[in-house]
């Protein structure tokens, strides 16, 4: 996986951002028409994680939503760095 992970970063297909620390915790939420749960999902992670004091982010993976699932990501990611 470092392997592939590399090749990207010297082909400069991704680049790393620098100027955030690494976070403590990654957490990937799975999401396929969601609309209705994930706001209030999103907030209560990020409520967790504030009380915690963790460094984080939170990837969001959308497979394909047929409702507003991805436009409501773009927006928590807009408002929340972590997302």
């Amino acid at each position: 996986a470092k392997a592939v992970i590399q090749s990207f970063l010297d082909a400069g297909e991704i680049t790393i951002n620098s100027t955030r620390p690494q976070p403590y915790l990654t957490i990937v939420v799975p999401a396929y028409n969601e609309e209705r749960r994930l706001p209030q999902t999103l907030r209560n992670i990020m409520s967790h994680l504030q009380a915690k004091g963790y460094t984080a982010e939170i990837i969001v993976v959308d497979d394909g939503s047929q409702d507003n699932t991805a436009r409501l990501v773009e927006e928590s990611a807009a408002a929340n760095p972590i997302v």
